[in-house]
């Protein structure tokens, strides 16, 4: 049988977020779970305080996750520097985050990754560095 999509996101992580309550897992995680999908549409300051952190968290994850894998039609990013912000990064942008913080890590840890993830991290390494200017010194 086929899994059904939900049609809205905000549908899923509110069942989602019941389920795992049904569990009796920790409310702070189930709540996580049920605004895990405002950060598409929603500032920071419209999240619970108490879960804000890990909601943001979640957030840039699956951004640097879109970004590694390419997905197309994924959402639009309007308040990502916020978010980046609400974790105490005013300063880093989203391509600094995924490039010199993320993907080091994931690359110490590439031979524990699933196999299409660590082909992921080598298609991107590339284009990435394809598209990086070149500067004089990286001559030498």
């Amino acid at each position: 049988m086929a899994r059904k999509k939900c049609s809205s996101r905000s549908i899923c992580s509110g069942a989602c977020a019941e389920l795992l309550r049904s569990w009796q897992l920790p409310e702070v995680l189930c709540k996580s779970v049920q605004f895990s999908r405002y950060p598409e549409l929603a500032q920071p300051s419209r999240i619970p305080v108490d879960v804000r952190a890990n909601v943001a968290a979640l957030y840039l994850a699956r951004c640097c996750y879109d970004d590694l894998r390419a997905i197309e039609g994924a959402p639009p990013r309007l308040f990502v520097r916020d978010y980046l912000s609400a974790l105490g990064y005013p300063d880093l942008s989203e391509e600094i985050l995924l490039r010199e913080r993320v993907l080091p890590k994931l690359a110490a840890q590439r031979r524990h990754l699933p196999v299409s993830l660590a082909a992921s991290l080598e298609t991107f390494g590339a284009s990435a560095r394809a598209r990086r200017p070149h500067s004089p010194d990286s001559a030498k």
